[in-house]
């Protein structure tokens, strides 16, 4: 945990604390000012801590096509956002899942199998290989279960890494995103 984070944690609790007592003391005197600003004091903690759900639900499709922009990938048809949750402060990491066309869905998968980095674990028993941290690099596996296509690099200044999993003859994909 960075110092930063610790620093803007310390003034949230004490902005929490400052809108409490202010709250119980606006309510003894019965002063609407002081209400006033313990409610807007307050409605600003609540905000900072519910960040991430509102990114969940002001996620769109227009963003997942950006992002995949970083790992080669373009839908071509229409998708479906099923599932998407994002966690963490300050790390931010998001597990999307999409419903993808047929049609998408095979040109990922070929889109991997026919790369030049392209890795097959699906033949071996331990596959605990990860993705190098090599800057802007894109790799493409295949495990027993899924295929892969992993990117890792610095988006806006920011260590990123973007990871679909597509299982053959599906047409649904997870898709993370994790800032460092």
């Amino acid at each position: 945990m960075g110092v930063g984070l610790l620093i803007g944690f310390l003034i949230l609790i004490i902005l929490i604390v400052v809108a409490i007592i202010l709250l119980v003391y606006s309510l003894k005197r019965k002063s609407k000012v002081g209400l006033g600003c313990s409610t807007v004091i307050l409605i600003f903690v609540i905000l900072v801590f519910s960040a991430n759900s509102i990114d969940e639900i002001m996620l769109d499709k227009e963003d997942i096509r950006n992002d995949l922009k970083f790992l080669n990938v373009e839908l071509s048809e229409d998708f479906e956002i099923l599932d998407n949750k994002i966690t963490g402060m300050p790390e931010f990491f998001q597990e999307t899942e999409l419903k993808i066309s047929n049609k998408d869905a095979l040109k990922i998968i070929t889109l991997i199998k026919s790369s030049k980095n392209f890795v097959d674990y699906s033949k071996i028993k331990d596959n605990n290989q990860f993705l190098s941290n090599s800057k802007s690099e894109i790799k493409n596996y295949r495990y027993p279960e899924f295929y892969s296509r992993e990117f890792y690099g610095e988006v806006n200044n920011i260590a990123t890494r973007f990871t679909i999993y597509i299982k053959e003859g599906s047409n649904k994909i997870e898709y993370k995103k994790f800032e460092d």
